[in-house]
């Protein structure tokens, strides 16, 4: 006959000692089984925690950046005009905040990358377009700036010897008196010009449509401006070189005009591509999005099965447990 049977026998006292035993077995073997439960389920939620919950958390914040980038973008292509001296580093800024947002994208998102990658070259193409624009607006600014000199020293010029020459009737005063009446009108065409092109830029950098009346409408004009200074009375030999000048300068405006609206033609065509890219870029930030609904719906239903698993597991084990102290009464 074994111990415990032989213990079994003795006196209550034993018996009693060995059912507190038990009981505290059994009391201990349940803790034993919640321990390691719940620390089963904390060493999985800080797994998740780690590697879905970071990956959320950071594709919301990509996503987000995504669309201010857009949002700036767009702010910078329709202003770039007035940002000449700092156009530069706001477009390498945010250019290179586009990269490193691309850079923190999962390797299993490749067609995110793409997209964004394929959306930072249509953003630099513009913004190259956006500085030969304003190289060629600086040059015809120099331009329009030497024809108002040039216009204002013959308008002194002919102020100055129409009172000096009033009285005399020679060849020179009658070109000065044709040159007064004729400055008044060159002045007037050069601020139509000038006037034109203002709604011109105001026009092709922002509308839907292009519009080329204001091209044709301003070489009208300058036409109108040479043809005026070739029939400029030049007996006058003091006025000759502001008046080749003028012809020089103009013949340089012409040009820099032909270059401007080639340059905003191809800007404002690029400009229409981006636009059309964007809705698919936005379309990926969708992408982003549902991925980020579907991790935390798998977050919610891994921590659920995990504490129902814990829960179930505990249970079964404690009744296991339970049931052990009724076994030694089975012995007499």
């Amino acid at each position: 006959m074994n111990r415990i049977t032989q213990f079994l026998k003795g006196s209550i006292i034993n018996k009693v000692i060995l059912v507190v035993a038990l009981i505290l077995i059994s009391v201990g073997g349940i803790l034993a089984v919640n321990i390691i439960s719940f620390l089963y389920v904390k060493d999985s939620l800080e797994l998740i925690v780690d590697r879905d919950v970071g990956q959320v958390i950071e594709n919301t914040r990509i996503n987000n950046d995504f669309r201010n980038s857009i949002i700036l973008g767009d702010l910078l292509l329709h202003t770039f005009i007035e940002r000449q001296d700092t156009l530069e580093q706001e477009k390498d800024r945010l250019i290179d905040e586009i990269k490193a947002d691309i850079r923190s994208l999962k390797a299993d998102e490749n067609t995110s990358k793409k997209i964004f990658q394929e959306y930072i070259k249509k953003l630099d193409k513009l913004f190259d377009r956006c500085a030969a624009i304003n190289g060629i607006l600086n040059e015809i600014n120099t331009i329009e700036e030497a024809m108002d000199i040039d216009l204002a020293i013959l308008d002194d010029i002919v102020i100055e010897k129409e009172l000096t020459m009033a009285i005399e009737d020679s060849e020179e005063a009658e070109s000065i008196k044709q040159l007064a009446l004729m400055l008044p009108g060159y002045r007037e065409i050069f601020s139509e010009i000038i006037l034109e092109f203002i709604n011109a830029k105001n026009t092709h950098l922002g509308a839907k449509e292009f519009i080329p009346d204001h091209e044709q409408k301003i070489r009208s004009l300058l036409d109108e401006f040479d043809i005026g200074l070739s029939a400029m009375p030049i007996a006058w030999k003091e006025i000759i070189p502001y008046v080749r000048n003028l012809m020089e300068l103009t013949a340089r405006y012409k040009f820099q005009i032909a270059k401007v609206f080639k340059s905003m033609r191809e800007f404002h065509e690029d400009l229409g591509d981006l636009k059309l890219f964007q809705k698919q870029v936005i379309a990926e930030t969708w992408t982003i999005n549902y991925q980020i609904f579907k991790n935390t719906d798998a977050i919610r239903k891994k921590t659920s099965e995990n504490i129902s698993s814990s829960i179930k597991t505990t249970i079964l084990l404690s009744l296991i447990h339970i049931s052990e102290p009724t076994r030694p009464r089975l012995v007499s």
